[in-house]
């Protein structure tokens, strides 16, 4: 009965699973389809061995349903699409799904799996970068794409790599909408209620409330505080308002109607907004009208608020931490071995450290603190030369000195420590079975606020005593952000946000995958999702007030005139202003110094 019921099992799963493969020299190969490329196809025999079959010498071949319906394809310039291969036809790969078909040049094609992968959501262009739904792409002529502003054509010459497509919009007009979409228009109308954006040959059709950035190339913003929620240039002169609309030809708000403006600037609270060449994961810091960024092609850039590039280095490596500076120096810590000093702006030297596990905290006026992995802490003078060091088996990121100048750290083995500036252990506590996760936090009084163990959160006094914790409904996933009445923002790997006080659950909200830090507000918390959203939440009850779709940045940072700080994974740099006070948390001023009383 047994053997019957494996056969049976073995048949089945050659009708479902099985590809068959017939060649020019009377082959016959059946198996489970593994991936294709624009030579070869690749499959496992039920004697599970790896075959590999030339296309030129394939005859015939039949994937089953199953293989269709899970099929994904990806190009050389790294966009992803879902769709079922049909067949060859000369030089073209042929893919259809339910909504497009798909001719790729042989040249353009670079795997067919069945394993599912991300799709490309947006197509860059040399004109912007946009959400589409494909309906006809002819990989080496054209792509017919459905976008929220129309179906158009665009030639495949104007199409640009989906990973890093190297867009800029210095020198362009830009116009930025609050789906994350944005181009580089020629000019502006406005007909029948609408926006209409010329770039090329093509016309993009847009609603007011589709807008939340626009600026003209020869226009230089003004950075400034907001007062009201949109600042808007018109003809020339300035205006402050609530809202705008298009009504009929002519663009209408509070007792203004003008027909057939010139359109200089509208913003909806963004004090300045441009897309560089590069995509900026890492954070971001802010110095005398200066932006420092990490990109994750090891290059290192220096803005000024406008836009404009001061100074590029390469670093031939992406930085762990936003760069910290201190005394006209900015020290960048990269994967895994090097640290950077670049002083005044302009001179940049290297040393090397095994496993840097975090960015740099200056420890004194005169010393830093840099935390490695697996070589502990190093105390170093300002010539980077180690006067002492601690040695233990880190956690994943950094350390934070408290308001007393004592270190608080987590080890790998479930171990938060304490040291005194002269590395004495003044306590260590041990909770839970494995390595703590990444995050934690001090207040004002030293209490330690961090994520773990597994799905608990976990409050210290400054003593290593536990004042209370609470279960969540999965791990702990972001940086706690506290309170002044020392409620305490955080997210889970559930995707829920939590508002947490004294061991009890105040309220939770479904929100999304929020791994990284936030900033917290008078009224509101701000957070940046992996859905490339920042999320401005009422924290009183945890809805969302509004939304801005600027791509995923590790961390956020504010300054002392409440403006915010945002480089993103698309390459968009923008300062937001908010019409309220800053609530400071210790690791978040945009000098990242990690101490707080060195700024």
């Amino acid at each position: 009965m047994k053997k019957m019921l494996t056969f049976l099992f073995l048949m089945f799963y050659s009708l479902i699973f099985s590809i068959t493969i017939d060649t020019l020299d009377n082959q016959n190969y059946t198996g489970t389809f593994l991936s294709m490329n624009r030579a070869l196809v690749f499959i496992k025999d039920h004697n599970n061995k790896i075959q590999k079959i030339s296309l030129s010498m394939i005859k015939d071949m039949n994937f089953t349903r199953e293989e269709k319906e899970n099929m994904y394809f990806s190009l050389n310039n790294t966009y992803t699409f879902k769709g079922a291969f049909e067949r060859i036809d000369g030089d073209y790969f042929i893919f259809k799904n339910d909504n497009a078909i798909f001719y790729i040049k042989n040249s353009d094609l670079k795997i067919v799996v069945v394993k599912k992968r991300v799709l490309s959501s947006y197509v860059a262009t040399i004109f912007g970068e946009f959400r589409f739904n494909s309906i006809k792409i002819i990989s080496d002529k054209l792509w017919k794409v459905s976008t929220n502003y129309g179906i158009i054509e665009i030639p495949s010459n104007y199409i640009l790599s989906y990973f890093r497509p190297n867009l800029s919009s210095k020198n362009k007009n830009i116009v930025y909408f609050k789906n994350g979409d944005f181009l580089f228009y020629e000019n502006i109308e406005i007909k029948n209620g609408l926006f209409i954006f010329k770039a090329l040959d093509f016309s993009f059709y847009a609603s007011a409330e589709d807008i939340i950035f626009l600026k003209s190339k020869n226009y230089i913003p003004q950075i400034d505080s907001f007062k009201e929620m949109y600042k808007l240039t018109i003809n020339e002169k300035e205006f402050y308002t609530k809202s705008f609309k298009i009504v009929n030809n002519s663009l209408v708000f509070d007792n203004y109607s003008f027909k057939n403006p010139k359109i200089d600037f509208i913003s909806r609270s963004i004090v300045n907004l441009f897309v560089s060449e590069d995509s900026f994961i890492g954070g971001i810091s802010v110095n005398n009208n200066r932006i420092y960024v990490s990109a994750q092609s090891g290059l290192f850039y220096i803005f000024d608020f406008y836009g404009n590039l001061i100074k590029k280095f390469s670093l031939k490596s992406f930085a762990v931490d936003p760069p910290v500076i201190y005394k006209n120096k900015v020290f960048v810590s990269t994967i895994r071995k090097s640290l950077y000093v670049i002083s005044n702006d302009s001179t940049i030297t290297k040393f090397d450290f095994d496993t840097i596990s975090a960015g740099v905290s200056i420890k004194s006026q005169n010393t830093l603190l840099l935390p490695t992995w697996y070589r502990g802490f190093f105390i170093l003078d300002q010539n980077l030369k180690v006067l002492k060091s601690f040695d233990t088996k880190m956690s994943k990121f950094s350390s934070i000195i408290d308001h007393e100048g004592n270190i608080i750290f987590l080890d790998a083995y479930s171990n938060i420590m304490k040291l005194d500036k002269g590395f004495n252990i003044l306590f260590s506590k041990q909770f839970g079975d494995e390595a703590l996760t990444t995050y934690f936090n001090i207040d004002k009084d030293n209490n330690i606020y961090v994520n773990g163990p597994y799905v608990t959160f976990t409050v210290f006094d400054k003593n290593g005593n536990i004042l209370w914790k609470v279960d969540l409904d999965d791990l702990p996933y972001s940086y706690p952000l506290i309170d002044k009445d020392k409620t305490v923002y955080v997210s889970s790997k559930g995707k829920y946000l939590y508002a947490l006080k004294n061991g009890k659950i105040l309220w939770k909200k479904y929100i999304g995958y929020i791994p990284g830090t936030g900033i917290l507000t008078k009224n509101m918390i701000i957070l940046n999702a992996l859905d490339h959203n920042v999320y401005f939440i009422d924290k009183k009850t945890g809805n969302i007030i509004k939304k801005y779709h600027l791509g995923y940045s590790k961390m956020l940072c504010s300054d002392d005139n409440n403006n915010i700080f945002f480089a993103g994974s698309n390459g968009v740099i923008a300062i937001l202003y908010l019409n309220e006070d800053i609530i400071s948390q210790y690791k978040f001023s945009c000098k990242h110094t990690n101490n707080p009383y060195i700024k």
